[in-house]
């Protein structure tokens, strides 16, 4: 059927399964999504915006560049670790200007996503920039982790959290509420954590 499956297994912790099929066909969740993407449209708040997409997974990067490329909003790049995406921030703030929204997956090779992302805080204060928005997306996580990333007072002061697999509305009303779209209505619970 031209899908594509994918497995994420950690002993003693569970497995997380994403099967994609390309289907075409018109239901209430697509009516909705044409519905939210019009809204996000008119806003105008999505075209000026920049993302860069940080996670090891080429597999995730594709489904959060899709997202992203239906609401118009530029991917500049894509880091496979937490360092890469790191120096990409730096490096693209430094020749062109910061990008608006970072995600940020937690668990990585070389640097992990908590690290990248407390980078990424204190490269802002030191250069006196406004904070991105700064989407942390993990498949495996806890509740003290959740808090801590999420935590007003923290390094981090991640903006939302979400779970894999990601949740397209979910995305575009975390992107519409901080840019300023309010009226995208109440976020479905045990998806994403919002500060």
């Amino acid at each position: 059927m031209n899908g594509d499956i994918k497995v994420f297994s950690r002993k003693n912790q569970g497995s997380c399964f994403i099967l994609c099929i390309p289907v075409t066909s018109v239901t209430e969740d697509r009516r909705e999504m044409s519905f939210q993407r019009r809204k996000a449209r008119s806003m105008d708040f999505t075209r000026k915006h920049k993302v860069l997409i940080v996670d090891d997974e080429p597999f995730s990067q594709g489904i959060l560049k899709s997202f992203f490329e239906k609401i118009d909003v530029e991917v500049i790049d894509t880091a496979q670790h937490g360092l890469d995406g790191y120096q990409k921030y730096v490096d693209y703030c430094n020749k062109y200007k910061q990008p608006r929204i970072v995600t940020m997956d937690l668990n990585m090779p070389v640097m992990d996503g908590k690290k990248s992302a407390e980078k990424i805080r204190e490269y802002e204060r030191e250069k006196g920039l406004e904070p991105c928005l700064l989407i942390i997306i993990s498949g495996n996580c806890s509740d003290s982790e959740m808090k801590e990333c999420l935590n007003k007072k923290g390094k981090i002061h991640a903006n939302a959290f979400l779970k894999k697999p990601t949740n397209f509305i979910v995305l575009l009303q975390i992107v519409s509420r901080h840019f300023g779209g309010s009226e995208f209505g109440l976020l479905p619970p045990r998806q994403v954590s919002i500060q």
